[in-house]
């Protein structure tokens, strides 16, 4: 028995199977229409943390669709290709950023216990030396063929006034102290990156860690750390 129903997405008239129970009959008339409303009934709507937990259980382990399968070599190569180009948005790693710190972090709060911190040295003792995959091959990332490679700027040559002297009186004036992370901080960078520049003001002391962060970025890095200055010391 064949009834007509009117589509709640475009007003469109279709045919349903009244033999049918009412309750799993089609609603739309097309599944354009139906992706289309859909996607307005949940537009700004957020999935409970209930909800989000029941599908990540329902996804793990052996339920998961590609448990036990790995990429091919082509599906590889064509992800590198996708991939490849793409710049972020500095609001998009922002955004990223927030989200992993503090209690937003899957960690946080948490602690490894004995058993895996036994897995993770004994990962670490066992690819150490010549059983590294990479041992011996360090002259292959080597200058140009390294991927952090920027043509060589590193040798850009230092003012002469940028000396041990200098450097000592920067890291005491921050106390020895990276200004990013707060951690133990040696290394003296040149905020505006010219190392010709070495005034004081252009001077600031970090982390080998956060001194190699600010290698990308560097029109964030440099407003942060200019803005740093200024507040602590010459305002």
């Amino acid at each position: 028995m064949i009834g007509i129903k009117k589509c709640k997405e475009c007003g469109l008239e279709f045919e349903v199977n009244l033999k049918i129970k009412r309750s799993h009959r089609r609603m739309f008339c097309s599944s354009f229409c139906a992706k289309s409303n859909n996607g307005k009934r949940n537009k700004g709507k957020k999935q409970t943390d209930e909800t989000k937990s029941k599908k990540s259980k329902a996804s793990m382990g052996e339920k998961n669709h590609f448990y036990g399968k790995t990429h091919t070599n082509e599906a590889k190569s064509k992800i590198s290709k996708g991939n490849s180009g793409k710049i972020r948005s500095e609001e998009f790693k922002d955004k990223t950023r927030n989200r992993m710190m503090g209690s937003g972090n899957h960690f946080y709060g948490k602690k490894h216990t004995q058993e895996t911190k036994d897995k993770i040295r004994k990962i670490h003792r066992d690819c150490s030396g010549t059983n590294n995959p990479m041992y011996g091959n360090g002259y292959k990332l080597i200058g140009s063929k390294n991927g952090g490679w920027c043509g060589g700027i590193t040798e850009d040559p230092y003012s002469k006034k940028f000396n041990r002297t200098l450097k000592n009186i920067i890291r005491r004036r921050d106390n020895f102290t990276c200004v990013i992370c707060g951690k133990f901080g040696n290394e003296v960078h040149h905020i505006d990156y010219d190392k010709l520049n070495s005034d004081e003001k252009n001077l600031i002391t970090l982390c080998h860690s956060d001194h190699m962060r600010t290698n990308a970025n560097r029109n964030y890095w440099m407003a942060f750390l200019n803005d740093y200055t200024k507040i602590k010391y010459y305002e």
